[in-house]
């Protein structure tokens, strides 16, 4: 027989049970609605921590945190000088009081070079980071935050050439000039850029300090898998300092959302088992009422393999019917469901052709097993047997 033979039986047979055949779809489109949902909604949370974890730290950098002893120029020159170290962005912060209309602000001064500071919002151009005026940092003047030079309300309270006064940590005011305000940014790292004042090296250290010491420094490595690597150098040059590898805690965050993962579809797939056990006992009875069909088949000449096939073809086609409405509905379906971590934080499910395939053959697996022993039952049906039967 052909396999197209096989199919044209199958499915002949197995509408002559509707009630049984349906209710075995149903079956197999829940199983598979309630995996793919789970396995969608890990997708997604790992995506949005991935990309989130990715525009906070950096999964190309590695961050050097002073300890006991503080950074310096020394110390920065020496990362510098480490095999695929594309560049190492030292910054300094301090906290000040800004006055703006009478009134105080709370505010970072982070002294940083104008080169670096495309590194710190993650894009390559000073350009891409300036909101109005003038990329500039130079003695005496300063880059705004966005919400230093805006209220919440959206009123603007800084323009670019005011000069602006900040209380020290020292008690001392300083007065700068606004040359720039930044474009909202997400909070990087260690650093609120929305809330700071850049200043030159220069600036920060003539006026808000009085020693050259860094409060830590960003090692880019390139390329990527060579980040491990570079962390482990700068463990052994500076065994006191706190290095942290966002690279590692990345690695280690997507090993539990696996974990994860298969807990998930552990727990929707005791639905499959559900399902394998409704197909055995729908291919069980099915066998039963059909004993004399088959002993007259197993008459006119069928064997116990041809046989055998037949009943696992029809398994098989009521499985593909199942898988193939089941994810027709889960592509559009997954599109509603999200997973709400607050107010405007929502992580959709996201449908992967990987979990399209698991849950596509998970199901088919699942049936062909369940139906292995009534098959088998179906093939040792002798003629003789069929004929006694009712």
């Amino acid at each position: 027989m052909r396999i197209v033979d096989y199919v044209k039986l199958a499915w002949r047979s197995i509408w002559e049970r509707k009630g049984r055949t349906i209710g075995t779809i149903v079956g197999i489109i829940i199983a598979i609605l309630a995996l793919g949902t789970a396995m969608g909604v890990g997708n997604g949370f790992q995506q949005f921590f991935v990309k989130n974890f990715a525009s906070i730290f950096g999964v190309n950098i590695v961050y050097v945190i002073p300890a006991r002893h503080p950074l310096t120029d020394a110390d920065i020159r020496m990362m510098e000088s480490l095999p695929y170290v594309q560049q190492v962005v030292p910054v300094a912060i301090t906290q000040g009081v800004l006055y703006v209309l009478g009134k105080p602000m709370m505010v970072s001064i982070i002294a940083i070079s104008p080169r670096y500071l495309p590194r710190i919002f993650g894009t390559t151009s000073i350009k891409n980071i300036i909101l109005q005026g003038q990329p500039v940092l130079t003695s005496g003047t300063a880059l705004v935050g966005y919400y230093v030079a805006f209220t919440r309300t959206g009123q603007q309270i800084i323009f670019p050439g005011q000069r602006i006064s900040i209380e020290t940590r020292k008690g001392t005011y300083v007065t700068l000039t606004v040359s720039g305000v930044l474009v909202p940014a997400h909070v990087i790292a260690y650093v609120n850029p929305n809330i700071a004042i850049f200043v030159d090296y220069n600036t920060y250290f003539s006026l808000f300090s009085n020693k050259r010491e860094y409060d830590f420094a960003a090692v880019y490595v390139y390329p990527l898998n060579k980040v491990d690597y570079v962390s482990k150098l700068l463990k052994k040059l500076f065994p006191e300092y706190e290095i942290f590898n966002p690279r590692a805690m990345l690695q280690s965050f997507e090993n539990f959302i696996i974990a994860l993962q298969m807990f998930l579809a552990f727990i929707s797939g005791i639905g499959m088992m559900i399902v394998g056990l409704w197909m055995f006992d729908t291919m069980t009875i099915s066998v039963v009422q059909r004993t004399r069909e088959i002993g007259v088949l197993k008459a006119v000449g069928f064997s116990n393999r041809q046989i055998f096939l037949l009943v696992l073809s029809e398994a098989i086609v009521i499985s593909l019917i199942g898988i193939v409405a089941g994810d027709a509905i889960l592509i559009p379906a997954s599109s509603f469901v999200k997973l709400s971590f607050g107010p405007g934080v929502a992580v959709p499910a996201i449908i992967t052709p990987r979990t399209i395939v698991l849950v596509s053959l998970l199901p088919l697996v699942v049936n062909i097993i369940a139906t292995l022993a009534p098959a088998y039952r179906a093939s040792r049906i002798s003629p003789l047997q069929a004929l006694r039967t009712e």
